[in-house]
């Protein structure tokens, strides 16, 4: 992480083509998430330059809760 975050651009592409919803998931803690180190995704709220890039699938509500 330390890695991705020291970058001058973040971009996060998700696109869930599979029956599983664990890009759903991760787009949600993503933008939602209490930051923590559970969840390392959320640390990308904080970088100066970030875009989270989707597809119409992955915004849809996650069918399957793990």
């Amino acid at each position: 992480m330390k890695q991705i975050l020291a970058a001058r651009r973040v971009r996060l592409y998700c696109r869930n083509g599979t029956t599983y919803d664990w890009a759903n998931t991760i787009l949600r803690i993503a933008l939602l998430g209490l930051p923590g180190d559970d969840y390392p995704v959320t640390y990308i709220r904080n970088h100066d330059d970030y875009i989270i890039v989707s597809d119409k699938e992955t915004l849809e509500t996650p069918k399957n809760l793990f």
